[in-house]
């Protein structure tokens, strides 16, 4: 005799999942090779991938700097490379309607930045958003860096490219 509970259970199931698997929306595939600043091979670079500035997706670059990153949304995503030296680099691809995009991506000299966030009385400010963002050109906007601070208001940026940098803190009712 038929039972028809698997049926049923895959009725259920589809329209559990119906609305996070339509939600998803496309996907395609990203390659890039990343580059020092003489256009050489970068080995075991960390890669990120960044929507409205929230990691969905993490590489390293092989021994030859190339890296592959399988069904990533199809709109406009931030690409970052980091290095332990330590360096930084970064680009914007648009990978709307693509069905693979490239990125190459050059990475520069960074350095850590580490300070406290205090109020206008000395207090130091805990759980205070810092953003760091290069001063200048603007394709160099997407090698800016955020944190937020610690207990005591303290932070550390580690990936800041050298250069001028505009260092801005964030927290609720102040700004500074």
């Amino acid at each position: 005799m038929w039972d028809p509970l698997p049926l049923r259970m895959l009725s259920l199931l589809a329209v559990c999942l119906g609305p996070h698997l339509h939600a998803q929306g496309p996907t395609t595939r990203l390659e890039g090779l990343v580059l020092d600043p003489l256009s050489q091979p970068v080995a075991n670079a960390r890669i990120t991938v960044e929507v409205d500035g929230e990691v969905i997706a993490h590489t390293q670059s092989d021994a030859s700097g190339t890296f592959v990153l399988a069904r990533l949304p199809a709109q406009a995503v931030v690409v970052r490379a980091t290095t332990a030296t330590p360096d930084v680099g970064g680009t914007v691809v648009d990978l709307f309607a693509e069905p693979r995009g490239f990125a190459r991506i050059h990475v520069m000299p960074a350095r850590q930045v580490a300070c406290t966030v205090r109020d206008d009385a000395g207090k130091a400010i805990a759980g205070a958003w810092v953003v760091c963002t290069p001063i200048g050109a603007a394709e160099f906007g997407c090698v800016g860096s955020h944190t937020l601070s610690d207990g005591e208001g303290r932070f550390a940026l580690t990936h800041v490219p050298f250069g001028r940098i505009a260092l801005r803190a964030w927290a609720p009712e102040l700004a500074g």
